[in-house]
Formats: C-alpha cells, sequence, structure tokens
C-alpha cells in the first residue's frame, strides 16, 4: 500500500490560481493488479465555486507481460467521478489503455497510450466525447535514495505539457518529492507540487 499526500499550485493561461491538497493511494490487490484512487481538495479555487471536494478518481493497472531486461506490459483503466465542480474538474470520464516500459542501462523509460470518452457532471444527459491521451517519460536514480524523472503528456484535447520530479527516499517507508509541470499549450500555465508518500506491506 502507498499514501501520497501533497500541496499543489496552478496557474491557468486565463490568471486564475489553484491551491489544492491531492491524495492519493495505491494497493496492490493481487501479485499483478494494483488498485488506485484519488481525491482533490480545494483550498482556494480563485473563484469558481466548485467545492472542497474535487472528483474522485478509481483505476486499476495489470501486469500482463513481463520479459527480461525489465520490459513490461500493463493494461490500464481509470474513471473520474463527477463529484466536483464541472468547469473546475473537467466532469467525468473513462479510460482505458496500455502502458509499457524498459530498463536500458541506469534508466527507466515508459510510453502510455490512452483511449476515453468525456462528458459532464451528467453522462447520460450530456454531450459524450472522445479522446486520446499519451505520454513518454523517463527516470533514474542519480544518488543514494534520489530519483529523477522527466516526461511529456498529451492529448487530442489539445493539451501539451512537461514536467520533471524529484523524490527523495527518507526511510524506506516515508519519500518526499517535488515536481513541476509546464503547459505548453492547453489551459494550464504550470503547476508546482511537493508531498509526502508512504509505503507499507502486508495490507
Amino acid at each position: 500500500m502507498r499514501l501520497t499526500g501533497a500541496l499543489e499550485h496552478s496557474e491557468a493561461d486565463a490568471g486564475g490560481e489553484i491551491l489544492a491538497v491531492p491524495l492519493r493511494g495505491a494497493w496492490g490487490a493481487l501479485e499483478d493488479l494494483e488498485v488506485c484512487a484519488g481525491l482533490p481538495l480545494y483550498l482556494d479555487d480563485d473563484g469558481m465555486d466548485g467545492g472542497l471536494a474535487g472528483n474522485i478518481s478509481l483505476g486499476a493497472s495489470y501486469l500482463y507481460e513481463r520479459a527480461r531486461g525489465g520490459t513490461n506490459l500493463l493494461l490500464r483503466a481509470r474513471a473520474s467521478l463527477p463529484t466536483g465542480g464541472e468547469a473546475r474538474d473537467g466532469g467525468s470520464r473513462l479510460e482505458t489503455g496500455i502502458t509499457t516500459g524498459t530498463t536500458f542501462r541506469l534508466m527507466r523509460l515508459s510510453v502510455t497510450g490512452l483511449y476515453g470518452l468525456a462528458s459532464g457532471n451528467d453522462p447520460f444527459d450530456d454531450e459524450v466525447e472522445d479522446y486520446m491521451r499519451f505520454s513518454l517519460g523517463g527516470a533514474s536514480f542519480v544518488g543514494s535514495g534520489l530519483q529523477l524523472a522527466g516526461s511529456m503528456a498529451g492529448s487530442t484535447f489539445g493539451d501539451l505539457t512537461a514536467s520533471a520530479c524529484a523524490v527523495y527516499d527518507l526511510t524506506g517507508e516515508v519519500d518526499i518529492h517535488g515536481g513541476v509541470r509546464a503547459g505548453l499549450d492547453g489551459p494550464w500555465r504550470y503547476r508546482l507540487e511537493a508531498g509526502v508518500s508512504w509505503t507499507g506491506v502486508g495490507f
């Protein structure tokens, strides 16, 4: 089990600023199956009046295949439940796709492709749009307990972001992280996040 809490500050291209506390959790339910959930709590949404809680996200990843050299293939699914404000949190979404990754020397490389359906807070009455989402990233340990990662992600909605983060292992069970996401195209100018994670076994 892994639990994460963070503080996130973001700024939109239109000039609005948002301060949130993202809460995330992941659990290895079976040997090759991981389930996860997330909920952002908004301390300040710059007058968007979306309430304290954002959209609840639920997801699962299944390790379909692994090969020599650290190469693997994961099947993924994710749902975003419309529990937050539609203008702020984007309504309901359902995604499915794959992630494949491999290890080259000291670097882990991965590629993700997802197909999704997006709607408003009432997916039974609102219009449903389909889209594709992708990401390409790499991560590497550069020192004792210190990992650096970077990625680029985008979708057919027209958004494109580049991100970088650092993770430092404090105790083996607790680590801290900090990261930045820069909006190259789309509604967000940047997002900054810093947080702490706890990992436990035997759950």
